[in-house]
C-alpha cells in the first residue's frame, strides 16, 4: 500500500476516475491532507520529502523478510525497512549468539561449583556431562519439532541447566559420599543410585506435571514452554540416571 494507490483509489471513488496526471495527483492530495486524521499523513510527509510503502508479505518467514530487504537495497535508493517483525527479527538473530554465551558461561561457572562442593575435578567434570547431552537433546527436539528459537526457549535452556545439574549434583554428591565410606566403586554406586533415583524421578514428575497445566493455555508460547520442560526432565533425569553411573563404573576400573 503506497501514498499513490492510495491517492488512486480516492479517486476512482470520488471522481470515477484514475489519476491520469500530476495535476490529478496534487488535487487529490490537497483534497485528501486538508483532514488533519487523513491515513495519508501517515505515508507522506511533504516538508521531509518522505513516503512510507506499507508491504504485507505472503508470510512473516526470514527468507521472505530478507528478500523484501534486498529488493529494497536494489533500488539504491535512499530507502530502509522498517517495522515490527523486522524488530523481532534482528533480536532472535541476535539469539543464537547470545544464548552460545550465557551457557558457556553457565557451563563455567556451574562447573567452578561443582568443584568447590564435590572436592573433585574428575567428577565435577562428569557431572556435566549429562546436561550438556541433555541441552543438544533439546536443540535437536527444536528442530524436529520445529519449535522457533527465541527469547521464551532460551529461558527453557537456562531453566534446565538449573534443574539438569541439581540432578547431577545429587546422583554425584551422594556417590562421592558412599565412595570415601566403602571404598568400593560398585557399592558407591549402587547405594548412590539407590538413594537417589526416586527423589530425583519424583522432583522430575512433580515440576513436569506442575507446568502440564499450561498445555491447555491457548497460547502456543505456552504450550511449548510445557512440552520443553517435559523433554528436557525426562532426557535430564535419563541421563543422570544411567549415563553418570556407567562414567563413574568405567572410572572405577
Amino acid at each position: 500500500m503506497s501514498p499513490y494507490r492510495l491517492l488512486n483509489i480516492i479517486s476512482t471513488n470520488k471522481l470515477q476516475q484514475e489519476i491520469n496526471s500530476d495535476q490529478s495527483v496534487s488535487m487529490i492530495y490537497q483534497m485528501v491532507s486538508s483532514d488533519e486524521n487523513s491515513t495519508i499523513h501517515n505515508l507522506m510527509d511533504i516538508d521531509s520529502n518522505t513516503i512510507r510503502i506499507l508491504v504485507f508479505p505472503i508470510d512473516l518467514n526470514n527468507s521472505t523478510l530478507e528478500n523484501i530487504e534486498d529488493t529494497v537495497d536494489a533500488m539504491q535508493l535512499d530507502t530502509s525497512v522498517t517495522g515490527v517483525q523486522y524488530l523481532m527479527k534482528d533480536l532472535n538473530d541476535s539469539i543464537s549468539l547470545m544464548q552460545l554465551q550465557s551457557i558457556l558461561l553457565a557451563f563455567a561457572v556451574v562447573f567452578v561449583m561443582l568443584i568447590i562442593t564435590l572436592k573433585s575435578l574428575k567428577i565435577a567434570f562428569y557431572s556435566l556431562i549429562p546436561i550438556l547431552v541433555t541441552v543438544l537433546s533439546l536443540y535437536g527436539f527444536l528442530g524436529i519439532s520445529q519449535i522457533p528459537l527465541n527469547i521464551t526457549t532460551v529461558i527453557i535452556f537456562s531453566i534446565t541447566i538449573g534443574v539438569g545439574i541439581d540432578y547431577a549434583v545429587h546422583f554425584s554428591s551422594v556417590y562421592k559420599t558412599y565412595l570415601s565410606e566403602t571404598h568400593d566403586n560398585n557399592l558407591a554406586i549402587k547405594e548412590a543410585y539407590g538413594h537417589s533415583s526416586r527423589p530425583i524421578i519424583a522432583n522430575a514428575l512433580g515440576i513436569s506435571l506442575g507446568l502440564t497445566a499450561l498445555m491447555f493455555s491457548p497460547l502456543t508460547i505456552h504450550f511449548n514452554v510445557s512440552i520443553l520442560m517435559w523433554v528436557s526432565m525426562i532426557v535430564s533425569v535419563v541421563l543422570t540416571l544411567t549415563l553418570l553411573p556407567f562414567i563413574f563404573k568405567k572410572r572405577g576400573h
